[in-house]
């Protein structure tokens, strides 16, 4: 989902420079990835029988619970966020082209001939030197 970037990778202290200090516990999508392909390496490295796999399998169960709970908000939630984006693109649009209502014309310049020689000679044709 495009409108995720901002969650993907972890906070950059560089650049939010007091955001650990006040979020005390930071999660991104990227480490949830990776924690829970820990889970999968705990089955492969622990065995099924490990009370670490097991402590893993309901940590992903958990997490496949509260995104079930919460599936249909989250559905529309994204439907929404798809038509705010959509409907920013149109106004941007809009604006950019003038919108409707505007009635823009767009003239060819003034053919102005710099050149001395010619500026000379017009004004000796129209009696101005």
């Amino acid at each position: 989902m495009s409108e995720s970037w901002p969650f993907l990778k972890a906070v950059n202290k560089k650049f939010v420079k007091d955001y650990y200090s006040i979020v005390k516990r930071p999660m991104d999508l990227e480490t949830i990835s990776k924690k829970v392909a820990d889970s999968a390496n705990c089955v492969l490295y622990n065995g099924r029988e490990s009370p670490f796999t097991e402590k893993a399998e309901q940590l992903v169960k958990a997490c496949k619970a509260t995104l079930d709970e919460y599936d249909e908000h989250l559905t529309q939630l994204e439907s929404k966020l798809l038509l705010a984006q959509e409907k920013a693109m149109q106004d941007d649009d809009q604006t950019w082209m003038g919108g409707d209502d505007e009635n823009y014309t767009i003239a060819e310049p003034d053919r102005i001939t710099h050149n001395t020689t010619n500026h000379i000679v017009l004004q000796e044709q129209i009696g101005y030197t």
